[in-house]
Order: C-alpha cells, then sequence, then structure tokens
C-alpha cells in the first residue's frame, strides 16, 4: 500500500481527521489520524511507515509473521506497531527500532538481532493493513465516551 491509498484510507472512517501537530522542521514529516482529537495512527510520509494501534498478543504474532511490522517508533510498543508502507528510499536512513523487554529481545523466535529497518521491506498485504488499521481505529473509538463517539 503506498502512502496515498494510506491516508484516504484513514481519512475514509466516521469523524477521522488528519493533523500535522508539530511545527519543529524535523517532524514536519509527520501526520496523525484521529478521531474525537484521539489519536489512532501516525504516518511518516518521509520513511513511509505508520504507528498504529492494536492487540499486543496479536503485535507480537505479527511481528513473527511480517518483517514489516516491528515495534513502533515512539510509541508504547506494546499496544502500538509500526507497519512498513512501502520499502523506504536506500538514501534516506530509517528510524531504527529495538525491543524494549528482556523477554522479547530474548525470544529466537522473534526478529533477530541481525534484522534492522534499512533491511526490512514492505511485505504486509494491503487487506491486512486495512484490517489493522480498522481494528486501530475501532479500539480508539470503543475507549471514547458515547457522546464522543462518531
Amino acid at each position: 500500500m503506498n502512502v496515498e491509498q494510506f491516508r484516504e484510507l484513514c481519512l475514509s472512517f466516521p469523524g477521522a481527521e488528519e493533523n500535522a501537530p508539530w511545527s519543529e522542521p524535523e517532524y514536519q514529516n509527520l501526520i496523525t489520524y484521529s478521531v474525537a482529537g484521539k489519536w489512532f495512527c501516525l504516518l511518516d510520509l518521509d520513511n513511509k511507515f505508520c504507528n498504529i494501534k492494536g492487540d499486543p498478543d496479536q503485535i507480537l504474532q505479527l511481528q513473527d509473521q511480517y518483517q514489516a511490522i516491528q515495534p513502533a517508533w515512539h510509541m508504547n510498543k506494546k499496544h502500538w506497531m509500526k507497519i512498513l508502507l512501502e520499502t523506504a528510499d536506500p538514501a534516506t536512513p530509517p528510524h531504527h527500532s529495538t525491543r524494549s523487554t528482556p523477554a522479547v529481545a530474548a525470544s529466537s523466535s522473534r526478529i533477530s538481532a541481525s534484522r534492522s529497518d534499512d533491511l526490512a521491506v514492505a511485505d504486509v498485504p494491503d487487506h491486512l493493513i486495512r484490517s489493522l488499521v480498522t481494528n486501530s481505529y475501532n479500539l480508539i473509538v470503543a475507549s471514547l465516551p458515547r457522546r464522543l463517539r462518531p
């Protein structure tokens, strides 16, 4: 899925809003998607990845299954995952992510220490990305007071 298709998907949800909340030059490439002021997605336009909320057990399973699903960049890695949308331009330096807990880092079934973002490819099927983004949106909506739900 390319970035433009991803943006269209995020904006297709009821009440979804797109924002660029940071004025600092190094963060101007970041866009958030929210409902009632709560984020369900962060999109990095330059590095072509997103962070979305998910079920903690499912996140670990998906990280085992797909090289392009990794611990979320600058987010709670238990509840958020990073998905590479397109293989990054080799000239663009990637954001490196590391596992934060000893149990996860020690697990041999997880991503090996030798695998880094610069070797990762966008291997997640579009239908799965759509499903995961929908789930992220639904998790946020379910956490909202009823009066704020779209």
